[in-house]
């Protein structure tokens, strides 16, 4: 099991000026954002003017350890996909609208964690980690049946679909097994004010 080490802890502890500007940069325009919210063109628009306190304003989040109540505001819309009968539990589809504040906040979290992830995440897994491709297991499936097959053994593969896995999170799970990786108090405090009302 991997561990953030001090020097990794900085690039996930507390947004930076620069991390909040590439977070604005980087992030796609043309999205909904919650309803009288303010879209994440506003910010791209007129970011050397709001970038200051907006930043002053994340700071103060962090320091009075206080949610920001826009961060826990979204709005969902669920909808039939197309072709799919209506009776089936998968043939809904949903849509989140976040407001851009938190999404800015939440790029800045994740863009910090994923030079981490490596080192975190055991070299066999794969899914989801930067640098790392999903096809290595595929190729390791392959590799193990030759082997198999010229040793003559009967083999077998089984695919386990991580589908809805978000849907039952323990929270309080979470935050103690992100302190087991040694993530440490500011990044859980950041997390935590994002799911204080999961």
């Amino acid at each position: 099991m991997g561990h953030l080490m001090s020097q990794g802890l900085s690039a996930v502890s507390r947004p930076l000026i620069c991390e909040i500007n590439q977070a604005i940069a980087d992030l796609p325009s043309g999205k909904a954002t919650e309803y009288e919210a303010v879209p994440l063109e506003f910010y791209k628009v007129f970011m050397k003017i709001i970038l200051p306190p907006f930043v002053q304003g994340i700071q103060n989040i962090w320091t009075s350890g206080e949610d920001a109540p826009s961060w826990n505001t979204t709005r969902i819309i669920v909808f039939l996909k197309n072709g799919k009968p209506s009776e089936e539990l998968g043939s809904d589809r949903s849509i989140s609208f976040i407001n851009a504040d938190a999404k800015i906040v939440a790029k800045v979290l994740a863009a910090g964690l994923a030079s981490l992830m490596s080192g975190l995440v055991l070299y066999y897994q794969h899914g989801f980690i930067p640098g790392r491709n999903t096809m290595a297991h595929v190729d390791n499936a392959i590799v193990a049946f030759d082997i198999a097959e010229k040793a003559g053994f009967n083999m077998g593969m089984i695919l386990l679909d991580a589908e809805k896995v978000f849907d039952c999170v323990v929270w309080k799970s979470l935050s103690v097994t992100m302190a087991a990786f040694n993530f440490g108090c500011s990044f859980l405090k950041w997390l935590q004010a994002f799911y204080k009302s999961p």
